[in-house]
């Protein structure tokens, strides 16, 4: 597989702060081979990818999906007894 390597998504005059992260092995296996195979630093690799999915709110929300509110959550669950109760009243009517 040949990717060529273009920083098309990341403008690389904007400011940049240095950060470390740890990585299972295997993940760096295979942005080093993506690294070797397009011709860039395994830095480039992770630079697009992140900017790429950044911009993407649906990889974001597939990732990470949204949290809902408590208080939406308890309405869903005030509403899901109220009906529950209503059935049972219906049973014993």
């Amino acid at each position: 597989m040949v990717i060529s390597c273009c920083c098309l998504l990341w403008n690389v005059k904007k400011v940049k702060k240095l950060f470390s992260i740890s990585l299972p092995e295997d993940l760096i296996s295979a942005l080093d081979e993506i690294a070797e195979d397009s011709d860039c630093s395994r830095n480039e690799v992770i630079k697009e990818f992140l900017a790429y999915c950044v911009k993407d709110e649906e990889i974001v929300d597939e990732v990470f999906p949204p949290i809902e509110d408590e208080e939406e959550e308890e309405t869903e669950e005030d509403s899901e007894e109220a009906e529950a109760e209503s059935k049972e009243d219906e049973i014993e009517a």
